[in-house]
């Protein structure tokens, strides 16, 4: 809970600490969802993988975000460097669709 929390805090523009005019001027809400696509995540969880899963969850909760821009690290997919992360999707205006087309094209490393 308290890790969902921290998550939920960090996408929240404009914290309380922040000054008042900088919250009047418009600012870009970003996420960065961080994805384990290591081996493990083809392993059997509850009706499917767990890959698979947690791409139906993503893509639900993707499609309730309105005016956010996101980007995709992905780590644990390269064969080269199993530790190492990619950014499989970088923010822009249109990473939604870029996000979830690129989802669908992921495989367990």
């Amino acid at each position: 809970m308290r890790r969902l929390l921290i998550v939920l805090l960090l996408m929240v523009p404009g914290l309380c600490w922040a000054p008042v005019r900088a919250q009047q001027q418009t600012q870009k809400t970003r996420v960065l969802v961080v994805l384990d696509c290591t081996r493990t995540m083809g392993d059997h969880w509850q009706s499917d993988s767990k890959l698979r899963v947690t791409q139906q969850v993503l893509t639900s909760l993707l499609d309730s975000l309105d005016d956010v821009e996101l980007a995709l690290r992905v780590y644990g997919n390269q064969l080269k460097n199993a530790d190492g992360t990619r950014l499989e999707v970088p923010f822009s205006p249109d990473s939604r669709n870029l996000l979830q087309r690129k989802l669908r094209t992921l495989v367990p490393g």
